[in-house]
């Protein structure tokens, strides 16, 4: 019976991944978080920029609506693009947004500590001070749609792509652009296959699909060879089959729920072991998995020393994870799972209720 309830644990905790950022969740006025195992309804497989949505809501630079709807084809303002790289900015930098020290960073004129989308102000603030974003006057402009030379510019500044020695830009209306500073930007996309296009239409706008092409094509350059959350997250799930080690010791079973969609149901027996005999299975793959901490029902534990060894606070964890069986508390455990090289984070949630 433990071989089939552990299979059934992985499975639903595979399909369990849900929208949960590696960032502190700061209160927006339009976006929610996205994953890639859902689907928006305004995007069909056929669509161009399908795979490259997805992407770039799996690499935590994208979001959609509340409505579930993605819009696509909605055109492209500077407000979205703050979002977009103040996320990537805040992933790549292996700290959540809580831990950025923003003080010294005069806001944009319209977008005050006071501006209804608390979500904007900070990343406003975060690609200010990463020198992505520097506004006009000291304003933004957050509502204005953001034109393609200036897309250029943000995104050779966020993604520190390069101008390529030996390489010719295949942009042919580059005389469209503004003047020498964003034909350059242009060039530089241009040189490095973010743009593929001879025509580049410099002063024209865009859309949100668009950008997700945009956005990881430019990842995908300033990342070569390296992991994806995507794959961060399967190599974590394959090798911590041991998540469900104390079902074989106890006689735990976990069942998905008939009717409820991402729900499961974890069964315990009346006994449930005492502080010492709890084992340490469980922790050490997330050691060696690189992860440092996790996070049970809201509390952060800390896991390991990142560097391959158990943290003596793990204990903690476990006694939190038996306590809420004890207890019959639903339990979520957030992973924050190491890709690329190492600093970046994307995080799954693990849900279960749990009955005895």
């Amino acid at each position: 019976m433990f071989m089939n309830a552990k299979k059934k644990f992985m499975a639903s905790a595979a399909a369990a991944a849900l929208a949960v950022t590696a960032i502190a969740p700061v209160a927006g006025a339009e976006e929610v978080k996205g994953n890639a195992e859902f689907l928006f309804s305004d995007v069909p497989a056929n669509y161009t920029h399908f795979n490259a949505i997805y992407t770039a809501v799996d690499y935590k630079m994208l979001s959609g609506y509340q409505d579930g709807t993605y819009k696509p084809y909605q055109a492209l303002s500077r407000a979205n693009v703050v979002k977009a790289l103040g996320k990537y900015v805040v992933t790549q930098s292996g700290k959540k947004v809580s831990d950025f020290n923003l003080v010294n960073v005069k806001p944009f004129s319209d977008v005050p500590a006071t501006h209804p989308d608390k979500e904007l102000y900070t990343y406003s603030l975060i690609v200010k001070q990463a020198g992505i974003f520097t506004g006009s006057n000291n304003k933004l402009m957050p509502t204005n749609l953001i034109q393609r030379q200036q897309i250029a510019k943000v995104l050779v500044e966020a993604f520190d792509l390069a101008d390529l020695e030996g390489v010719s830009s295949k942009v042919k209306d580059n005389a469209k652009a503004y003047d020498d500073f964003y034909r350059n930007y242009i060039n530089i996309l241009s040189e490095n296959g973010v743009t593929t296009e001879s025509l580049y239409r410099p002063l024209e706008t865009t859309t949100r699909g668009q950008l997700a092409s945009f956005l990881v094509r430019s990842y995908d350059v300033a990342h070569p060879g390296e992991e994806t959350p995507v794959e961060a997250i399967d190599e974590f799930e394959e090798a911590i089959s041991g998540f469900v080690g104390l079902t074989e010791e106890f006689g735990v079973e976990v069942k998905p729920h008939l009717s409820k969609e991402n729900t499961y149901i974890i069964t315990v027996p009346e006994e449930l072991p005492e502080e010492e005999v709890q084992g340490t299975g469980f922790f050490t793959t997330l050691a060696d998995e690189g992860i440092k901490t996790i996070v049970i029902n809201g509390k952060t534990f800390t896991v390991s020393d990142g560097n391959g060894n158990v943290a003596p606070e793990a204990k903690n964890a476990g006694v939190a994870i038996l306590t809420a069986a004890a207890n019959e508390e639903t339990l979520s455990i957030v992973v924050n799972i190491p890709y690329g090289d190492g600093n970046a984070t994307t995080a799954v949630t693990y849900t279960f209720n749990i009955v005895s």
